[in-house]
């Protein structure tokens, strides 16, 4: 239920991110940054309760990995795609 609240948060939060000003977008991304929180701590949780204590660590390591590489992906693309379309919405490309 948590996951789904964090989740429902970013999303509400990315829908008028081109129609705020700089204030406005920084509190959108204070609060995406709760919903991220939300989502995060869920799935730390569930790697605690349902993963050996011994392995723990790798799948905290691989999941760390995992998440941040599409990060490092969607960073490049999203400055590429900013800079090449600057009369887009940063959802709509077409």
């Amino acid at each position: 239920m948590i996951t789904n609240v964090g989740t429902v948060l970013i999303t509400m939060v990315l829908l008028p991110a081109n129609l705020v000003n700089l204030s406005g977008l920084l509190l959108l991304w204070a609060i995406a940054g709760v919903g991220q929180t939300l989502v995060n701590v869920l799935t730390q949780t569930l790697i605690v309760d349902r993963v050996a204590v011994e392995v723990q660590g790798r799948v905290y390591g691989a999941y760390f990995a995992w998440s941040h590489l599409w990060w490092a992906i969607a960073y490049p693309l999203a400055g590429w795609i900013g800079s090449h379309f600057p009369t887009h919405n940063f959802s709509i490309v077409v």
